[in-house]
C-alpha cells in the first residue's frame, strides 16, 4: 500500500492531541517486548520483530493490538476454523528501503508466502507486516489517509487505516495457511488462485462507490484488497475516540452498505481450498 508523505493534520480523522502525545512518549523497545510476551500471540510469533526505534509504528501497532483484541468480543475471525488466536499478526518488521532490493518501492505490505527479502538472513513467516522506516510521524499517515480519501482512492481517512489494513491481510493469510494445513490442502496453490481472481467491471463500479478505487486498480490481489479495504473502513469508522475500543459495531456499518456490495464482500472473502495440482 503506497503512502505519500503529508505533514498537515486537522484532527478530523481519529488523530487527537492525546494520541500524538502518546506517540512522543512511547518506547518502541517496550512495545516489542509487549508483543513478544503477549498471551494472544500465535506459535513462533514475533521472533523477528524489529520496530527500529520507530515511534510512529510503535504506537500505531500498539493501538491495533487493543483494537483487534476488542474486535474479538464482537466477531471471531476464526469461526471455528482455526485453533490459532488470530488477534495479532505473525510478526512486525520496520524496513529501511535502501537496505535491499527486496524493499525497493515497497510501502506498507504483508507477505502471503514465506519470504526472504535480504540475502543471508532468515525468511519471514506468513502474516508478517512490513512497515517503512521513513514514515516517521502520525501526522504523515493522517495527511496521506485524508488526501487519499478525498481523492476517492482509499476507504477511510482514519490515521489507523493503513496499519489496520495490513493487520487484516496478515490475519487472513494466517487463517488460510492454518485451514489448508488442517484440511490437507496446499497453501501456496490455494493462495495463488485467490490472489489471481479479479473483480468484474460492474463489481469494480460498486466497490469503488463504497471503498474508493484502490482495490479495483491493483493488478494482482483484487479480492484480498477488497476484503482488507472494506473491513479496515468499518473498523476505523466504528472506533471510539481512544482508538482502542469501539463506539459502534463494525458489522452494523457493513450491513448499512448496499446489498450488491455485501454480496461482493462475501464473494471476495470466501476462498477455495486447493491441492497442489489445483484440484479441490
Amino acid at each position: 500500500m503506497n503512502v505519500a508523505c503529508n505533514n498537515n493534520v486537522n484532527f478530523k480523522s481519529g488523530l487527537t492531541k492525546e494520541i500524538l502525545e502518546m506517540e512522543r512518549k512511547i518506547k518502541p523497545g517496550q512495545v516489542e517486548n509487549y508483543f513478544r510476551k503477549s498471551p494472544y500471540r500465535d506459535w513462533q510469533a514475533f521472533y523477528r520483530i524489529d520496530l527500529k526505534g520507530n515511534k510512529t509504528h510503535a504506537i500505531a501497532n500498539r493501538l491495533c493490538a487493543d483494537v483487534f483484541k476488542n474486535l474479538r468480543k464482537i466477531y471471531d475471525l476464526r469461526q471455528g476454523l482455526s485453533m490459532q488466536t488470530l488477534i495479532l499478526p505473525q510478526d512486525l518488521y520496520v524496513f529501511n528501503r535502501d537496505a535491499s532490493d527486496g524493499y525497493k518501492d515497497m510501502y506498507f505490505f504483508s507477505n502471503c508466502t514465506f519470504w526472504r527479502p535480504e540475502k543471508n538472513k532468515p525468511t519471514f513467516d506468513v502474516g508478517t507486516i512490513f512497515l517503512p522506516n521513513d514514515v516517521s510521524s502520525l501526522k504523515i499517515i493522517n495527511g496521506a489517509a485524508e488526501r487519499a480519501y478525498e481523492e476517492n482512492s482509499e476507504s477511510s481517512p482514519h490515521f489507523l487505516l493503513y496499519h489496520c489494513h495490513e493487520w487484516l491481510h496478515a490475519l487472513y493469510f494466517k487463517l488460510v495457511q492454518n485451514m489448508t494445513f488442517i484440511s490437507s490442502h496446499h497453501y501456496d496453490t490455494t493462495m495463488q488462485n485467490y490472489q489471481r481472481k479479479e473483480l468484474t467491471p460492474n463489481e469494480k463500479e460498486i466497490v469503488s462507490s463504497v471503498l474508493g478505487t484502490y482495490p479495483t486498480t491493483v493488478e494482482y490481489g483484487q479480492y484480498p484488497e477488497c476484503y482488507a479495504c472494506a473491513w479496515s473502513k468499518f473498523i476505523c469508522e466504528a472506533l471510539a475516540p481512544d482508538c482502542r475500543t469501539f463506539a459502534k459495531n463494525p458489522i452494523d456499518l457493513m450491513k448499512k452498505t448496499p446489498k450488491e456490495f455485501q454480496d461482493i464482500l462475501k464473494k471476495v472473502t470466501d476462498i477455495k481450498m486447493l491441492h497442489w495440482d489445483g484440484t479441490e
